[in-house]
């Protein structure tokens, strides 16, 4: 008696789980969001420079070429929490803006070793949803002019500005004072 009622629990519980997995997909027009989504980072840079790293609210994503007119300059990297509920959502954002080159160390035949010491700038972002699915990227903009966008997206968008790649400074970053790392 015992087995059988527990069986019956199970079967209702599937049929239950069934019933609600059939319900949701069953021509609904509207789907109800999640509380919290986890976006991909996806970095778009209208500089004249190479951002060796950026970051979202402390998570890395990761480096971002000089754009192009079709294509932002950065990969995807993984991950940046979405809260759709909340209004007026900002991040944080913080990238590389250059940097100078100090002396690491000599080799004892006087091979002298050069590091990059790297400059950041960092601004609070809005976060503007213009998802028109479910949500699946989150697009920082770096532009020349220190202003930063971030947007949600379903699908990855295009550069907002068409430049051309050609723009980009080359060469090394300037000598830090004295050769040496700043403190």
């Amino acid at each position: 008696m015992k087995m059988r009622r527990t069986f019956t629990l199970i079967a209702m519980a599937l049929t239950s789980v069934l019933i609600g997995a059939c319900s949701e997909g069953s021509g609904q027009t509207q789907k109800k969001r999640k509380s919290k989504y986890s976006l991909a980072l996806n970095g778009y840079n209208y500089t004249n420079q190479y951002i060796d790293s950026y970051s979202v609210n402390g998570t890395g994503g990761g480096n971002i070429y000089v754009s192009s007119p079709t294509s932002g300059g950065g990969g995807t990297t993984c991950c940046a929490s979405f809260y759709p509920a909340i209004k007026n959502q900002t991040v944080h954002v913080k990238w590389q803006s250059g940097g100078c080159e100090y002396i690491a160390g000599r080799d004892s035949d006087g091979t002298i070793h050069w590091h990059t010491y790297p400059y950041f700038k960092e601004t609070d972002a809005v976060v503007v949803d213009v998802s028109t699915g479910e949500p699946q990227n989150l697009e920082v903009h770096i532009y020349s002019d220190d202003k930063v966008e971030v947007y949600v997206t379903s699908e990855i968008s295009l550069p907002r500005l068409k430049l051309e790649k050609d723009r980009r400074v080359t060469g090394n970053f300037p000598r830090c004072l004295n050769d040496k790392k700043p403190e």
